[in-house]
């Protein structure tokens, strides 16, 4: 019980200091508009990064779910 509420915390605490680091990041996206478009038209896109980019790539492409769902490790 104990070790789970830590978890919990640590996820939320976590994800909220990756989200205001991100947050500083200055990010230019480049030909975005055909990924932009298929997106709007529902339809699936594959997305690829590499090592370098990961962090930055996990993080403009993260599933649009709300916190307490996403930390609560949920899955649609």
């Amino acid at each position: 019980m104990k070790k789970a509420f830590i978890l919990i915390v640590l996820r939320i605490i976590l994800w909220r200091v990756v989200l205001l680091w991100c947050k500083t990041l200055k990010i230019k996206r480049v030909n975005a508009e055909q990924f932009d478009e298929l997106k709007r038209n529902g339809k699936n896109v594959v997305v690829a990064f590499w090592h370098g980019s990961m962090f930055v790539g996990w993080f403009l492409h993260r599933p649009e779910v709300e916190l307490e769902y996403f930390c609560a490790g949920q899955s649609k």
